[in-house]
């Protein structure tokens, strides 16, 4: 959940919070499209593969997304301010 924001910000740093909340609203989208590109691609395999193989490329890219997701958790773990 995302917190409001003070009063007690100086506006450049509300300036840059708001381009930062913009480019990631767009950010989602893209990766919303990106997913529906994926899901056609997917089901569009299913005339070429057999239905284990389809099953078997469903799992091998449910497990690369989750990768990819929990990299980039401990990514921005790693790069968030306070740590150390």
């Amino acid at each position: 959940m995302r917190q409001p924001l003070r009063r007690n910000v100086p506006a450049e740093l509300r300036a840059q919070i708001q381009t930062l909340n913009e480019q990631r609203a767009l950010l989602n989208r893209q990766i919303q499209n990106l997913q529906r590109e994926r899901a056609d691609h997917t089901n569009g395999l299913g005339s070429i593969l057999s239905p284990e193989e389809l099953n078997k490329f469903k799992e091998f890219a449910a497990a690369a997304i989750n990768n990819n997701r929990m990299a980039l958790t401990m990514n921005r773990k790693m790069m968030s301010p306070g740590t150390k």
